[in-house]
């Protein structure tokens, strides 16, 4: 499976000379050209792809063909978490370049991640939509005299139950 972003996506979002020094081992600066093919920013994208699979998978609220089946500005929003992440991943590879862009990236994609693992953000679909909204039913008298609660196991021990009238 690919990512779910492209080293084309990751340029759109970022500086090509960032990402040209931290995707080189050897002091030196990738060309924009040359990054399509790169090896350590394809890993780099598919380590975040990764992540969000396991974190959104974890939490229950998404499939990988919900994933890949995203469009619009939920597709966007899928392309600048891969990136996050990413990028997080490529600063950690040189620590050195910018302990605090490392710091900011690494907090940005772990947060984002765990809110939508949560499902207090969602992607635009359906079912993760709905997940979030509150029911509030509350159980019937007959439902809570079907629970044999304490005060219903020992009569004369509790007061009797009251229930409100509408």
């Amino acid at each position: 499976m690919a990512s779910y972003a492209t080293p084309a996506q990751i340029i759109e979002r970022y500086d090509v000379r960032d990402i040209g020094q931290l995707v080189a081992d050897d002091d030196t600066q990738v060309a924009a050209g040359d990054l399509d093919d790169n090896t350590v920013l394809l890993a780099a994208l598919a380590d975040a792809s990764g992540d969000i699979e396991a974190a959104l998978l974890a939490g229950e609220r998404y499939t990988v063909a919900n994933l890949e089946g995203l469009t619009g500005n939920s597709a966007s929003k899928l392309v600048r978490l891969t990136c996050d992440i990413a990028m997080a991943y490529l600063y950690g590879r040189r620590p050195a370049h910018d302990p605090d862009k490392l710091k900011a990236f690494e907090e940005r994609a772990a947060k984002q991640l765990e809110r939508l693992r949560k499902g207090e953000n969602v992607f635009n679909l359906a079912p993760q939509k709905e997940a979030g909204r509150i029911d509030h039913a509350t159980p019937s008298a007959a439902d809570i005299s079907k629970m044999q609660l304490l005060r219903d196991r020992c009569p004369g021990y509790y007061p009797k139950r009251t229930f409100p009238t509408n």
